[in-house]
């Protein structure tokens, strides 16, 4: 199964630092809102603390450096949690998660990441600017997405995963290396989609690879549903996406075909 404690990066990693591409969303397609939800929701943080990162990643000198969100954009970040979490039925989170934490900004070893995750926890920057929301509720499913795979592995079949890939293909040493090494573009391509990948970032690993459909599965599922449609490779790869979640729990992706 696919191994994740090391906490770099996550899918769209390179979207904290460069606009999403007009073609991934725009702000008209996903409204703004700034109204906060009715309750907070009980996993979320906001303080950046000692205790807000695993204790190993100091010991493995991760360098994880957080800002907190001001409390000024906060009310905003709270109802796109809000809204992101709403695909999956009560309590599902809840059982899997044990906190969420929305910053203004994240960084290891000095790169920047739009999120991460470790065993129950998910990390989650509030990005600004145009298609902001997509972006941010793309980053919460990915990062969800990462902690389903670990606490369920039974559910995902590796190796019928790798048969959607072009043959001979090997997946990168990390997110940490793509970015480094300027490979994780988050914009799909006809090439890259020709492999069975949505886009550069998801080649670096099998995990970062699943983030990528779980992201676009819960925000953009229309648009995935064209490229299956176009891609045998992503075909296969949303197909196993979708058995995923709907052996979570039946009630999840109900409306995809």
């Amino acid at each position: 199964m696919p191994k994740r404690l090391s906490p770099l990066l996550i899918v769209l990693a390179l979207g904290a630092c460069r606009s999403p591409a007009p073609s991934t969303a725009s702000a008209s397609a996903t409204p703004s809102s700034t109204q906060p939800a009715s309750q907070p929701h009980p996993l979320l943080r906001w303080r950046v603390d000692a205790s807000t990162f695993p204790r190993k990643w100091s010991r493995r000198g991760v360098d994880v450096r957080a800002t907190p969100l001001p409390p000024a954009r906060r009310a905003r970040a709270e109802a796109w949690l809000a809204a992101a979490l709403a695909v999956y039925p009560a309590g599902l989170v809840e059982r899997h998660l044990r906190s969420i934490h929305l910053l203004e900004r994240l960084s290891f070893r000095g790169v920047q990441a739009g999120g991460s995750n470790a065993r129950r926890r998910i990390y989650v920057v509030v990005p600004r600017g145009r298609a902001a929301r997509a972006y941010f509720e793309r980053v919460v499913h990915a990062e969800f997405s990462s902690v389903l795979l670990r606490l369920r592995p039974e559910l995902f079949d590796q190796a019928a995963w790798l048969r959607g890939t072009i043959s001979g293909f090997r997946y990168g040493a990390s997110g940490a290396a793509a970015v480094r090494h300027d490979l994780a573009d988050a914009r799909p391509t006809d090439w890259t989609l020709n492999q069975g990948f949505l886009y550069e970032y998801g080649m670096s690993s099998v995990e970062n690879d699943f983030n990528s459909y779980a992201g676009f599965l819960f925000t953009h599922p229309e648009r995935l549903a064209a490229f299956a449609a176009q891609y045998p490779g992503v075909a296969h790869k949303r197909a196993l996406t979708v058995h995923f979640y709907r052996a979570l729990d039946p009630r999840l992706v109900p409306d995809v075909r």
